[in-house]
């Protein structure tokens, strides 16, 4: 295999990927994508080879591709990738279902690749100081946990009719369900498997879109944590927050705005009988840069893949069986991934 990096998909997120990998050095760079204006724009800002079909790419023999395209498309993608020997980006969500995923993980595995699922928030100062909170003990065993999100749709991509983009139709991979994955990622990781799962979804503001725009979520993990997430694409100003309540105390992040964000953290200890508070301002990039350092150091084999194909299904799995829950109007056992 060469050194090429292959970024399949030139919209929004894979757009931002190719300008962060250059910024990185990382390279020679590829950019596939089956619009042309799309592929003129990225060779003309980024001044990248660019290619029309991942066969065209793949005839490059690249060391890695990054799958940046709709949801719905991520497996076979990646799948077609992974048999010509490509190390593996796939961005969240993993997929759109977990039908074709245990194929990927098997190819993967019997190809000896790297893969790993994108999870930007992972690298969020909020959320890290939350986990590095929760790994220290800090406020002993996590009885309850408060995750919320919320970005008025029409602004997430402010160059783009939301109306054409994947977030506004089902059979693409969207609404906000699979689209504020992170927040069904960060809880598994912050609290251990995911158990229970009930879930009422619906689209009650006058978006035109054909999925659900509003989602509230009631988890218990297999620890015996319960957790309750609200996720909506219809708050004005972006907001992200989580309250982690434990036995000895409580933690706090909430973050504000985009370009600028104000991310506050507090804390308060049984210990310290005081709360602590910090706020800082971040620069929306920078998850998204270090998440792709922390790709290249897996593949330069420095490091293991903080979100592997296994955590990144066990979170579909709790997004497919919440789906089902609000169906039947009823708490169900998250299905196997």
């Amino acid at each position: 295999m060469g050194e090429h990096l292959l970024v399949v998909g030139c919209g929004s997120i894979g757009t931002r990927h190719l300008k962060n990998l250059k910024a990185l050095g990382a390279g020679p760079l590829i950019a596939c994508d089956v619009d042309a204006g799309r592929r003129e724009a990225a060779a003309g800002a980024l001044g990248v080879e660019t290619v029309a079909t991942l066969e065209e790419g793949l005839r490059a023999q690249p060391r890695a591709a990054l799958i940046c395209t709709p949801p719905a498309t991520h497996v076979p993608l990646a799948l077609a990738a992974a048999a010509a020997g490509c190390h593996l980006f796939i961005e969240k969500p993993l997929a759109d279902r977990l039908e074709g995923v245990g194929e990927l993980a098997r190819v993967v595995a019997a190809r000896e690749l790297i893969a790993l699922v994108a999870c930007n928030m992972r690298f969020h100062p909020g959320v890290r100081a939350l986990k590095r909170g929760l790994d220290e003990g800090a406020i002993g065993r996590v009885l309850a946990v408060h995750a919320e999100y919320g970005h008025w749709l029409p602004g997430w991509r402010p160059d783009a009719d939301y109306r054409a983009v994947y977030s506004a139709h089902r059979d693409a991979g969207g609404g906000i369900l699979l689209d504020a994955i992170h927040e069904i990622d960060y809880l598994g990781w912050f609290l251990g498997p995911l158990a229970e799962v009930a879930c009422l979804e619906a689209k009650v503001s006058d978006l035109e879109i054909d999925a659900e725009d509003t989602v509230a979520l009631i988890l218990r993990s297999a620890a015996g944590a319960v957790a309750t997430v609200h996720l909506d694409y219809t708050q004005r100003v972006k907001r992200r927050r989580c309250v982690v309540v434990g036995s000895e105390g409580t933690l706090v992040w909430e973050s504000r705005g985009k370009s600028p964000e104000t991310c506050v953290l507090e804390r308060y200890t049984v210990a310290s009988g005081r709360w602590e508070r910090q706020e800082e301002t971040v620069d929306f990039d920078a998850p998204f840069r270090d998440e792709l350092t922390h790709f290249l150091a897996c593949l330069a084999g420095r490091e293991r893949p903080l979100q592997d194909l296994a955590a990144a299904a066990r979170a579909l799995a709790v997004v497919e069986t919440a789906r089902e829950a609000a169906r039947r109007r009823a708490t169900l056992t998250v299905r196997e991934a």
